[in-house]
């Protein structure tokens, strides 16, 4: 059995079970900050509610803010962030299908989305998965915060729960990264389409910069953004630091202002750390889009690892400003191996003279976006015009994921986006051809794909990383070279072994070969001596010559054959040393060979 209490902490409910914490926030307290238009259900309606009560707004929609839980935790770490609200079947109201919630759970970081209210009511629905921490208040807005976003329908606000999963939102599974990209979506855990981190320059780390203004550039006189002062014999920095709140493939952004009458820096050094332990350089171009988001590149990072964005002056132009101002991480999907992770470009072109835009070049650019993203009913802050030069007339756009600037919205890839590209200027080429001034006769348009954006930063490998895999050649090079040695011993040894048998085989050959022939020679002697002596008559004083012929057995000898086999064995030692010296190296290096080609 399973025993919990439930302490009332500032209106908070927090349910501590025996193997999780619970906080759940109702529609009443201290902690909610309502609308204008909150209204309490009431009758049987309300009892649909959790806890036998809740309210709506009744349909009205005055611009502001319905609902705001402020809150915080009593324990740091991942929690499931969840949804109630009730069946209407006793009200006399249904409520909105496109509900906006905005959930603020730390300093800069942020996630939204919309809440369909319309279905699953009367039961508790998951929405994302995000870490809090006990030292940063926490918010739940049910509000339409952003631009373009068109309030309909009843919203209700019930209540949320927070449930304590993990220390950190760290998934372990996402780092086997070899999911097909569809399996992927299909496995994903629920999440709202926005997760998003802004850090300002006042929240990084900085080094060299300041506030003053600089009389050649007005736009330092508001002091909203630092900068270098124009001083490059001072090296100017700011890290901005991003805590992952969870695994994935995040988009990186960076603002800087419009500067009109000073240069900025084109070549803005950029150092970025991400994954773990790795890191990327590159450069950012000030001098182009000033007051917009400038996309940097697509990098995975890890919850539980943080990383960080170095924006410097170092090897900037004399006589330019380098800007400070924010950077943005936007997570865009599971891994950045999918192409659904990334933004695109593409690239618009009219067969129209190019003079009749030449002078009017910002105002045809945005006229051409919002043209395109109306008649491809995609959202407008999407579309970024990159370029827009001669050749005809080339309009190049960096496509992003719909949810990066407009969470509120339908939720589109890139890729979906320009396929809806694709078939509005298929349809609408007069009608885009018109926003250029020039007769429609022989205009027409076409969109060509240029597949993922080019970021402005490559990966490199850091000295930590090299020296890891310097460790680990070094390493399989020793195995290597001593299993070469050991190869190689082998080889000698059993070459030795065999010198050493036949060597013993040919002693003993020798051994049974010399008293053969000392038998032989002693009975040619004997038989030489008997004829001898049956031809010469037998002399009774000369019975010791018997014995000269015994002189002649010398070979019979011990000492003798001793003599004559070790010389022999000498030779065939020397010529068996000679073969195995001129062998030996021969063997050795094919065996080397063999394995620096093969094996190694």
């Amino acid at each position: 059995m399973m025993f919990f209490h439930r302490v009332a902490l500032e209106s908070v409910v927090v349910v501590a079970l025996a193997s999780s914490l619970e906080l759940l926030f109702d529609d009443a307290g201290e902690h909610i900050y309502p609308g204008k238009a909150w209204t309490k259900a009431e009758g049987d309606c309300a009892l649909a509610g959790y806890g036998g009560g809740f309210h709506h707004n009744n349909g009205l929609h005055t611009g502001g803010t319905f609902a705001t839980w402020n809150f915080s935790i009593p324990k740091s770490g991942c929690y499931w962030v969840e949804e109630w609200h009730p069946v209407t079947s006793a009200c006399d109201f249904t409520l909105s299908s496109r509900v906006p919630i905005h959930i603020h759970f730390c300093k800069g970081l942020q996630t939204a989305g919309l809440v369909d209210q319309s279905t699953r009511g009367g039961q508790w629905n998951r929405l994302v998965k995000l870490p809090y921490y006990t030292t940063h208040l926490a918010q739940i807005h049910i509000s339409a915060l952003e631009e373009n976003f068109e309030p309909l329908g009843v919203w209700a606000a019930d209540a949320f729960r927070l449930t304590w999963h993990a220390n950190d939102c760290h998934d372990k599974t996402s780092e086997a990264d070899d999911l097909p990209e569809e399996e992927a979506k299909r496995s994903a855990e629920a999440q709202l389409p926005l997760l998003q981190a802004r850090v300002d320059d006042v929240d990084a780390l900085a080094q060299g910069l300041t506030l003053e203004p600089v009389e050649q550039c007005p736009a330092t006189v508001t002091k909203s953004f630092h900068h270098d002062g124009l001083n490059k014999g001072q090296r100017a920095q700011a890290t901005y630091r991003f805590d992952p709140p969870i695994d994935g493939c995040y988009l990186i952004e960076e603002k800087h202002p419009q500067l009109d009458q000073c240069k900025a820096s084109s070549s803005t050094k950029v150092h970025i750390n991400y994954c773990r332990g790795m890191s990327a350089t590159g450069t950012v171009d000030q001098t182009a889009n000033g007051g917009q988001w400038t996309f940097v590149g697509a990098l995975p990072f890890y919850a539980g690892w943080p990383g960080d964005v170095t924006l410097s002056n170092e090897g900037t132009e004399d006589g330019t400003l380098t800007t400070f101002d924010e950077v943005r991480f936007t997570w865009s999907g599971r891994s950045c191996r999918y192409s659904d992770s990334h933004p695109r470009q593409c690239e618009i072109r009219m067969a129209v003279d190019f003079q009749f835009v030449a002078d009017r070049l910002p105002e045809f650019g945005s006229a051409l976006k919002a043209k395109l993203a109306m008649l491809a009913e995609v959202p407008e802050k999407s579309l970024r015009l990159t370029d827009l030069r001669s050749g005809s007339i080339i309009a190049e756009f960096l496509v992003m994921p719909s949810f990066v600037d407009n969470s509120m919205t339908s939720s589109l890839t890139a890729e979906e986006s320009i396929e809806r590209l694709r078939g509005a200027v298929a349809k609408n080429a007069a009608d885009l051809c018109a926003l250029t001034g020039a007769p429609p006769e022989g205009c027409n348009v076409e969109i060509t794909d240029l597949g993922r954006a080019r970021p402005t930063i490559r990966p490199v490998r850091n000295q930590k990383q090299r020296t890891e895999d310097e460790e680990g050649e070094d390493l399989a090079y020793q195995i290597a070279g001593i299993i070469v040695i050991c190869v190689a011993c082998t080889a000698v040894l059993g070459f030795c072994v065999s010198v050493v048998a036949w060597h013993i085989y040919q002693s003993r050959k020798a051994k049974n070969n010399v008293p053969a022939s000392t038998e032989d020679k002693a009975a040619e002697s004997e038989e030489g001596r008997i004829a001898t002596v049956e031809e010469k008559p037998v002399l009774p004083l000369e019975p010791a010559k018997a014995a000269e012929p015994v002189e002649e057995q010398k070979p019979v000898e011990d000492d003798n054959t001793s003599t004559l086999c070790p010389s022999n064995s000498d030779k065939q030692s020397e010529a068996s040393r000679d073969a195995e010296n001129s062998s030996t190296p021969e063997s050795g290096l094919a065996i080397f060979k063999a394995l620096s080609h093969g094996d190694l």
